[in-house]
């Protein structure tokens, strides 16, 4: 296996770790030209999708490397490895003592129970960054536009936008706690929004509108009203 890096800094750093844990090389990413080996990378931007084709094509794994769901950080944080795309798709009993390891790992903690709901919680919705727009041909606003309007055939609940610091949007950026405060729901395009866990630890539901290999794990829109309890 070969560990392939964009030439951005975040990705030289988390590519030579993740080469010293595999103990493989390191390249610069080969864009387009076959690959003689299975490959591993970091994030899904700066082209690294081009490397997930190429496998496809030349018949190899890949690996990509994210920020982890929990506890995750810039480079002092926890990182998640998937292989050829597969995830956690919900099914089956999770293994407890696991998760009672990973959570002493991270510092994460969760509440016992889910919030109560009440009439005045809003929805928040999270758009993808700029840079998702461009790696994945994808408009933000357009998806903001088309999740608002489902949102309101469900509920009246007030619909606040939070965008990434430092994005084209983020014009005022308030603290994250600010926005999860009696906040009802949280709906993204993709699953792996930092925002998402930090949710749970407060008691209340996500949804995305990524269709991806967690699909099963995703609740329907009409569950927007009555989201998942525990157990439910």
């Amino acid at each position: 296996m070969i560990v392939y890096d964009t030439g951005h800094i975040s990705s030289e750093i988390v590519c030579a770790a993740i080469a010293e844990g595999f103990g493989c090389d390191t390249e610069v990413a080969p864009w387009a030209r076959p690959l003689e080996t299975p490959a591993a990378f970091y994030g899904r931007e700066r082209g690294t999708l081009e490397i997930v084709r190429q496998c496809a094509v030349d018949g190899h794994h890949w690996i990509m490397a994210d920020n982890g769901y929990m506890g995750a950080g810039q480079y002092d944080g926890h990182y998640k490895l998937s292989r050829d795309g597969f995830q956690c798709d919900g099914i089956g009993i999770p293994d407890e003592k696991r998760l009672v390891d990973v959570l002493a790992l991270t510092g994460q903690k969760f509440v016992k129970d889910w919030r109560p709901l009440t009439k005045r919680g809003h929805i928040l919705v999270c758009p993808p960054i700029a840079g998702y727009e461009v790696s994945h041909w994808f408009s933000s606003i357009q998806w903001r536009r088309g999740i608002s309007k489902q949102i309101r055939k469900l509920t009246k609940r007030k619909i606040r936008i939070r965008y990434k610091p430092g994005d084209k949007g983020a014009v005022v950026v308030r603290p994250l706690a600010v926005d999860l405060k009696r906040c009802h729901a949280l709906i993204t395009r993709d699953s792996n929004a930092a925002e998402r866990l930090n949710l749970f630890a407060f008691g209340n539901a996500f949804f995305s509108d990524f269709f991806n290999k967690t699909t099963a794990h995703q609740m329907s829109w009409d569950k927007q009203k009555h989201p998942h309890q525990p157990y439910d």
